[in-house]
């Protein structure tokens, strides 16, 4: 056994190749290139080892599939080796156009060692990479005209027509989900994910509760991977939030925690639910740390830094969570406390005095921002004037329902 660095001829003298890839450690693919060409991989997450850019993993993995697909008909083992490898490309590539359109050039290719389906399957995976929304639902519905009852292919034509249509999309996750007999894990976290955005900013109890019933559904039957399952309880968590039952949520996000301890959304949502309480920071912190993209955690450390009078650290925090477009009314929290922060460090009062103004244009409502804004220009006006101490909100939930949006 050789293991493949840079070099995309590597062979042994039997003409197999190996190729580590320690993201999980026992994840190890093995190709055998020639006739009677086979493909076996350990684990279906398999991306890229640390010795090798991702791009070069991909074009690794794509000659090994090329000889493949160049190789003749294969029987179904092979079939299913092969999508494991296409699987190992997708957690492969970094997201570049070039490379997706490399993989739709092959998928030619490899369309006739494949089952039936399969390559269409892939081509929507790739349009909707690339953002072509509409072909990638009649992609999808060619792979599920070719094999309507592999949930796979169903699932994927599902999150193509929720991300087309929500609402319409919504509605075709629902009649999936009764006709896969509400015992399939895919139609029922398709379904959950629809009736999630669905939900969003309503106060709809019908709604949530479908969330919780159809949640259920999925973690019952077998199949869902740690980080599916973690979303379920993350998603019932939410809907318990919204109908008013704390208590519920938390033990939901907890049991997302449990299921996937490095997933960062239910380090975030245990500790948008339990802020100001002791342990909600170290959550806050803690999904930051694993890569959560939404404005919450830096709102809600920003406000805890704020609190304490940590004012570098709240500046930027706060900073962090306006490049992460918030809601309106969190926006101008957050410009406010970045004026504050401004203030308290000695920075210009002019700047501090821009950020406010462009608070209160946004939330008006707001009495709090008009009275530091005064302040702040009256400090402007005179050197002499006492440092009346600026007010922040005392209570980061007061916009939830924004947060929640």
């Amino acid at each position: 056994m050789k293991t493949v660095r840079a070099d995309f001829n590597a062979r042994t003298s039997d003409n197999r190749v190996r190729i580590d890839t320690p993201l999980s450690k026992r994840a190890i693919a093995e190709v055998s290139v020639g006739p009677g060409t086979w493909v076996w991989l350990q684990d279906d997450d398999v991306r890229a080892p640390a010795r090798l850019e991702n791009e070069q993993v991909a074009l690794v993995v794509w000659r090994l599939l090329e000889d493949v697909a160049t190789d003749g008909t294969g029987s179904e083992a092979r079939s299913r080796a092969l999508d494991r490898v296409r699987r190992a490309f997708s957690a492969s590539v970094p997201g570049g156009e070039s490379q997706r359109l490399e993989a739709a050039r092959f998928l030619g290719l490899v369309e006739k060692v494949i089952e039936p389906g399969r390559a269409d399957y892939l081509r929507s995976r790739l349009a909707q990479q690339l953002g072509e929304r509409e072909l990638a639902v009649a992609f999808a519905e060619e792979a599920v005209r070719a094999a309507p009852a592999y949930s796979g292919f169903v699932q994927q034509w599902l999150n193509t027509r929720i991300d087309l249509d929500p609402t319409n999309g919504l509605e075709a996750a629902r009649r999936q989900h009764d006709a896969f007999g509400r015992k399939d894990w895919r139609i029922a976290f398709c379904l959950a994910r629809a009736l999630g955005q669905a939900a969003r900013g309503s106060h709809s109890t019908e709604l949530h509760r479908e969330i919780l019933a159809v949640a259920k559904d999925a973690l019952t039957t077998a199949g869902p991977t740690a980080a599916v399952r973690a979303g379920l309880h993350v998603s019932r968590g939410f809907a318990f939030m919204h109908l008013g039952q704390r208590s519920e949520a938390i033990d939901e996000f907890t049991a997302a925690i449990d299921a996937n301890p490095e997933q960062p959304e239910p380090h975030a949502a245990r500790g948008l639910e339990t802020y100001p309480a002791p342990g909600a920071v170290e959550d806050l912190r803690r999904a930051i740390e694993l890569g959560h993209l939404t404005y919450w955690p830096f709102y809600y450390l920003a406000h805890y830094y704020m609190s304490i009078g940590a004012w570098a650290d709240a500046n930027a925090n706060a900073t962090r969570a306006l490049q992460l477009e918030p809601p309106r009314r969190v926006r101008a929290n957050l410009l406010e406390w970045v004026g504050i922060c401004q203030v308290e460090q000695g920075d210009s009062l002019t700047e501090a005095t821009r950020q406010l103004k462009e608070a209160q244009a946004l939330a008006p409502e707001l009495t709090r921002i008009a009275d530091n804004l005064k302040l702040i220009r009256a400090r402007l006006m005179s050197e002499t004037v006492a440092r009346e101490p600026l007010s922040i909100e005392r209570d980061a939930n007061y916009a939830f329902e924004d947060l929640a949006a």
